[in-house]
């Protein structure tokens, strides 16, 4: 970072010591990337929001009506904690990222948030099942990008639909382990499954990929002996209820399930919920943050 001249606010964000876990799940490179991406945004929002208050204040000062101003959050409702028949998912991402989701229309479009390079193969939308994982993973943009707009993202996807798809399981440990290791090292490395044997290049055929996600530096993928210096302990780990389970992350890889998730999502659910999407320092957001999701204490 000192060679690309990255100054050494950012750096010390990035490497802050709190928060090695997050970090080591994917290059450092990534991440500064994503700092300085998530960083020009939250500027340029800022230049909108300053013109577009200017306009409103001008506005209600010509209309002579000071006190009729909307609220901007009076259209907000709580997301249930859980709902019968479907299985929560959630997702960390910048506002920005997020802003697919409307009253209008609620279209989820993957391709403003995708993950590069990840752990079931780039350019792919994640999702984990823990609601706690989210929270970390916003924690830390939050952390490295402290003026962006961040939201943790929940989607309610209705069981009998899971249910219909095929699926990959991918675990740091049981029997599905050295697959576990072999696969998010190839992605890692961006290198393709058509270098695998061929029985697991029939994998990519599946809808659902469902497993562990990776914590490692990223000198151990240069290593000659690949997959094998992976180890079952190299999965994430996240401090729930006192508990230290692994993450698990989902994505739905198949291009041609993602209009029929669509579907399901709007017609059977009607919405696409965004928490949090609040700007200021860390300590602030992380107290909004824990009152708009207190129905999921």
């Amino acid at each position: 970072m000192t060679k690309l001249e990255i100054n050494s606010t950012l750096q010390a964000a990035i490497l802050s010591p709190g928060f090695d876990d997050i970090r080591g799940t994917a290059s450092c490179k990534h991440w500064v990337w994503e700092a300085m991406k998530m960083r020009f945004e939250a500027l340029d929002n800022l230049i909108d929001d300053i013109s577009r208050e200017y306009e409103h204040r001008r506005n209600i000062a010509e209309a002579g009506d000071r006190e009729n101003s909307a609220d901007p959050t009076a259209n907000l409702t709580e997301a249930p904690a859980s709902l019968d028949g479907h299985t929560m998912l959630w997702r960390a991402c910048t506002k920005p990222a997020a802003d697919y989701c409307t009253n209008a229309s609620q279209r989820l479009k993957f391709t403003f948030m995708t993950t590069y390079p990840g752990d079931f193969n780039g350019h792919r939308t994640y999702f984990t099942p823990q609601r706690h994982t989210a929270n970390r993973f916003a924690t830390y943009l939050k952390h490295i990008a402290p003026l962006a707009e961040i939201a943790v993202l929940q989607m309610a996807v209705p069981n009998d639909f899971i249910e219909s798809l095929s699926k990959n399981y991918l675990f740091s440990d049981g029997p599905s382990s050295k697959t576990w290791k072999e696969v998010v090292w190839h992605y890692r490395c961006r290198k393709t499954l058509s270098r695998l044997r061929s029985d697991m290049k029939k994998m990519c055929a599946k809808n659902l990929w469902i497993g562990h996600m990776l914590l490692s530096e990223r000198a151990r993928f240069n290593a000659a002996d690949g997959y094998a210096t992976l180890q079952s302990s190299d999965a994430l780990m996240v401090e729930i209820d006192r508990e230290w389970p692994k993450a698990e992350q989902w994505s739905f890889l198949n291009g041609k399930l993602r209009p029929s998730l669509l579907s399901f999502v709007k017609g059977r659910l009607g919405f696409i919920r965004l928490e949090g999407l609040l700007r200021g320092l860390l300590s602030s957001w992380t107290t909004a943050v824990l009152s708009v999701l207190s129905p999921y204490q």
